[in-house]
């Protein structure tokens, strides 16, 4: 019994790199591909990965040349219950996120086959908003603070470049998936105006500006492709 067992293992861990090594990537001048991101790749400068995913195509131009169009979102929303003494209202943030971006690639195949690394680089448009009410009590003194929204440092609109490194593994002809770096080279972010809200008084507009960055922290993860 041993044997039989010690022998199927064997079996797999040869037919493995076997199988392995049958995988031909079906990627030629035409093809396009659909693509799902998952976690802070192609993120376009968005901090926070709430309900957050991206999708996008990939256009071959030719085996070794891409255009990647994408499309990134998040959602996070949080409540925060008023425990204090008599009556009050429940605390509630939000925010969300929407981005889409383009990237020109260039793919080489490795040794292997099925394995294509690749580099490139990307624009990008996002925008973000924020909203937070702080749990309040229902006699709370006039002047109390009952609302601040886009307090968040990338509230507002960012245009940005990128610069892009990643391995692209197939594990099918039609599948593969990626892993990917993404470093920002130069955004410009125009800040959105910060709304405070006071109980029985006017609201309270401050003037946020602008922020310019050069060769910004970029962001990593893994994305899945399906090529048709």
């Amino acid at each position: 019994m041993r044997k039989t067992l010690l022998a199927g293992v064997l079996a797999i861990f040869v037919a493995g790199p076997v199988a392995a090594q049958e995988v031909q990537p079906v990627v030629h001048d035409g093809s396009r591909s659909i693509n799902f991101t998952f976690n802070g790749l192609g993120s376009f400068g968005l901090a926070g990965t709430g309900v957050n995913g991206g999708l996008g195509m990939s256009f071959f131009r030719s085996r070794d040349r891409a255009i990647r169009l994408g499309l990134q979102m998040g959602y996070d929303r949080s409540t925060s219950p008023w425990n204090g003494v008599g009556a009050g209202s429940d605390g509630l943030s939000t925010s969300w996120r929407l981005g889409v971006g383009a990237d020109l690639l260039r793919y080489k195949d490795a040794m292997s086959g099925r394995v294509r690394p690749y580099i490139g680089v990307g624009v990008s448009i996002a925008t973000a908003s924020s909203d937070q009410k702080p749990a309040v009590s229902d006699n709370a003194p006039d002047g109390t603070l009952i609302e601040t929204k886009n307090s968040n440092a990338n509230d507002g609109l960012t245009i940005g470049t990128r610069g892009i490194l990643g391995a692209e593994f197939f594990i099918f002809p039609e599948v593969s998936i990626s892993a990917e770096y993404t470093l920002n080279l130069v955004s410009y972010t125009r800040r959105a105006d910060m709304g405070t809200s006071y109980k029985n008084l006017p609201e309270v507009t401050t003037k946020r500006g602008s922020a310019l960055t050069v060769l910004g922290f970029g962001a990593g993860g893994a994305m899945v492709h399906i090529y048709f």
